[in-house]
């Protein structure tokens, strides 16, 4: 019964599916540089507090040395790091291609606000570059906004959202 269903819909909007033999089609892609996230001196001082334990002794957190590695990494690394962003465009469906793991507020505001009939948002698009929290969410906090997860400035989200959609903007 679900197989039947299931196909007697997918006919259903098979159906109702316009066909053009010619739509316009275009890209455009932007760098955009972003600064990478630093500890304080607090949470360097706890990172270098983890990573001189010996690694059988004792953890508070299973992952606590894995993250402490991660923030080491961050704290010696570049400032700064360059993203491609990229906007498609076919015909009326817009698309945002953006190299981080996207929340759905964010692509469900660039959808919201493009100028195409139809858009959608493609994540780890051209690149990777971790989780991509709105400045909400990491006030909100949670595994994604925790440093090492998140890499970049906290109002990355939305200075990229800016430039997706006005790339768009751009395509129409």
């Amino acid at each position: 019964q679900v197989a039947e269903l299931v196909a007697k819909r997918v006919k259903e909007a098979h159906d109702q599916i316009k066909f053009y033999d010619w739509v316009p089609l275009n890209s455009v892609v932007r760098e955009l540089k972003l600064q990478f996230l630093k500890p304080d001196e607090i949470m360097q001082k706890y990172m270098g507090e983890v990573l001189a334990k010996s690694k059988t002794s004792p953890q508070y957190h299973q992952y606590e040395r894995y993250y402490a590695e991660r923030i080491q990494r961050l704290l010696t690394g570049p400032d700064e790091v360059t993203v491609p962003l990229q906007a498609v465009r076919v015909g009326e469906v817009g698309i945002a291609a953006i190299p981080f793991e996207v929340f759905a507020e964010t692509g469900l505001e660039i959808k919201d606000r493009t100028p195409f009939t139809h858009a959608f948002t493609i994540e780890l698009a051209n690149d990777y570059h971790g989780y991509l929290p709105t400045p909400n969410q990491h006030e909100l906090g949670g595994y994604e906004t925790w440093m090492g997860t998140s890499k970049v400035q906290l109002d990355a989200s939305e200075l990229i959202k800016h430039i997706i959609l006005d790339m768009m903007n751009n395509l129409k």
